[in-house]
């Protein structure tokens, strides 16, 4: 009998410190995260209404917001957000940064019209890039929701739970971002790193 409590006792302690658990969450009502909002002439990048609002007003630019994370990069992470997009098409893109050091250091997981990329970004280059097709087609006012899961030296960018594209990049930053590019409106909403 005891060798079965110390069994039960065993797995449970075992289940208990591989489970993960919240360790950053916005839901967008303020920006006590630290998020750098932005308003110019080529787009916008705020909180307001209970969401990040990020507008790029440019057909060639893009528009980001960006902040640091107590993330482990080195150990299993899922983020998770819920996106709002205006109107997705194959001339606009927009999704997660991850890894960010600086607007010359990161890598993104990107989404546009039936397409989710990878591209990592080192000194202002890109150095890495992936795509792979996706079932998001062109439509206005499109809810999704966007995961990113880190296992082992994996990581998986999900589009309404639906896999799309993996990859296995070297993570040393734990700065995360939104970001858009081209004439084009999205708004992000409860995101949450569990690790």
């Amino acid at each position: 009998m005891r060798n079965i409590f110390l069994v039960l006792f065993i797995v449970v302690a075992f289940i208990n410190l591989n489970a993960q658990r919240v360790i950053f969450s916005d839901n967008f009502d303020t920006n006590n995260m630290g998020w750098n909002e932005i308003i110019s002439k080529e787009g916008e990048a705020i909180i307001k209404d209970g969401v990040l609002s990020i507008i790029s007003k440019d057909e060639l630019k893009g528009f980001q917001a960006t902040c640091l994370t107590n993330l482990n990069v080195k150990n299993n992470f899922t983020l998770t957000c819920d996106v709002l997009i205006k109107n997705i098409d194959n001339e606009s893109n927009f999704g997660l940064i991850i890894d960010y050091l600086d607007d010359y250091n990161y890598k993104v997981f990107g989404i546009y019209e039936g397409n989710a990329f990878y591209r990592n970004v080192k000194d202002g280059k890109i150095v890495g890039y992936r795509s792979n097709t996706i079932k998001l087609k062109s439509k206005r006012n499109t809810n999704a929701s966007i995961c990113v899961e880190k296992k082992g030296n994996s990581m998986i960018l999900s589009v309404n739970e639906i896999e799309a594209l993996e990859v296995r990049p070297d993570l040393q930053y734990n700065g995360i971002g939104f970001f858009v590019s081209g004439k084009q409106k999205v708004s992000f909403d409860n995101l949450e790193i569990k690790q």
